[in-house]
């Protein structure tokens, strides 16, 4: 695998429970293939290992693009003279350092909402509300409770995808004008 492979995703079927035997794993590939980013399934997803699995591999899958994307915005600040720390928004409606987002990009998959239900929030003053963010194609509607967007209780489908990492619980709609009109559930 060495220079064939980006990224190595590893899922240990009780993980959740001890990540032990996916730590030594990680040691393990680390040895062979140092320069590989690394996915964890007890780090990413949640308990159900058919979708920490899927989650865990989406995140490696992801490693790369999230390399580029926070490379060319951390150079975007140097290259304006802007000298401050960076910070990205999760899907939790929670920030994240430079380091973390590059080791779990699927936690900023939908950071958009969250984005408009925590900006909604501090606009307000408000910690719990309906929230609609109406965008150029698409309507999102979510809940923020207690300040913070409302979590999916549910495993979330991302590209028909079954996965179980925190996600919010946002109701999606299309615009007509977007070339579907039916409502759909992240």
């Amino acid at each position: 695998m060495k220079g064939k492979v980006n990224s190595v995703a590893i899922c240990g079927v009780f993980s959740p429970v001890n990540g032990d035997q996916e730590l030594l794993v990680e040691q393990w590939v680390r040895e062979e293939l140092p320069e590989v980013n690394i996915s964890l399934s007890h780090k990413v997803g949640s308990l159900g290992i058919l979708e920490r699995e899927n989650a865990t591999i989406l995140n490696a899958a992801l490693q790369g693009t999230a390399k580029r994307f926070v490379e060319g915005f951390c150079h975007a600040l140097e290259k304006h003279r802007i000298t401050v720390t960076p910070y990205f928004g999760q899907n939790d409606g929670t920030l994240m350092s430079q380091e973390f987002a590059l080791k779990y990009p699927i936690l900023t998959v939908a950071c958009g909402p969250t984005n408009s239900i925590r900006g909604a929030s501090h606009l307000t003053k408000l910690d719990d509300a309906i929230v609609v963010d109406v965008g150029g194609t698409t309507s999102d509607v979510g809940a923020l409770t207690h300040g913070y967007p409302r979590e999916s209780s549910v495993a979330v489908e991302l590209g028909e995808v079954r996965t179980n990492f925190r996600m919010p619980d946002i109701f999606g709609h299309r615009h007509w004008w977007g070339h579907q009109s039916n409502a759909h559930r992240w």
